[in-house]
């Protein structure tokens, strides 16, 4: 990434295109969960998967509070680093304006999505390795743990392709991070 991606326009690139991908979602698929252009048939939900960082808070608050240091730091990225905060507001955006479904356990969703925002812990390359799930950074923002891309893909593939991995964490902001070796 150079100097004009990270401080040029657009300025809310993630956040924009999360918002227009979820309208066009839920413009063809209603509440009922029939197709809106046929009517007749009814649709599966259809699966968001958000790819963050562990520096983005859980906008429901369930993320321990981080110490003053590195809300200081947070806000200064924030403040020096667009991307940030609109990764922060991308988030925002699928926990609080999406939602979490109906709140009903019948499988209804809010306009025909369901969403996962995965906040690895400091991306390095490497290949699939061993690695664990855990629903909320387990440290700080800096050495709390390395994730290989690898295994953000090979967690992401497993959101799409298996059902129980995608009924666990629907609606969470899940950080997946290497076990060491």
């Amino acid at each position: 990434m150079d100097f004009k991606g990270i401080f040029g326009k657009p300025r809310e690139l993630v956040t924009d295109s999360i918002k227009r991908v979820c309208k066009t979602i839920q413009k063809n698929h209603d509440v009922s969960g029939t197709s809106a252009s046929s009517g007749t048939h009814k649709t599966a939900p259809t699966k968001v998967i958000l790819m963050g960082s562990n520096g983005v808070a859980n906008p429901n608050g369930m993320d321990d509070i981080r110490p003053w240091k590195e809300r200081a730091l947070i806000s200064c990225i924030r403040f020096a680093i667009p991307p940030h905060k609109d990764n922060e507001m991308a988030a925002a955006f699928l926990s609080k304006d999406v939602g979490a479904g109906d709140g009903n356990d019948n499988g209804t969703t809010k306009g025909g999505i369901e969403w996962v925002v995965v906040r690895p812990d400091d991306l390095v390359e490497g290949d699939v390795s061993e690695y664990t799930v855990y629903e909320k950074p387990q440290a700080g923002l800096f050495g709390g743990g390395q994730t290989t891309r690898a295994n953000v893909a090979h967690f992401m593939k497993d959101l799409i392709t298996k059902t129980d991995t995608w009924k666990k964490w629907v609606y969470q902001m899940p950080v997946p991070t290497n076990i060491p070796a």
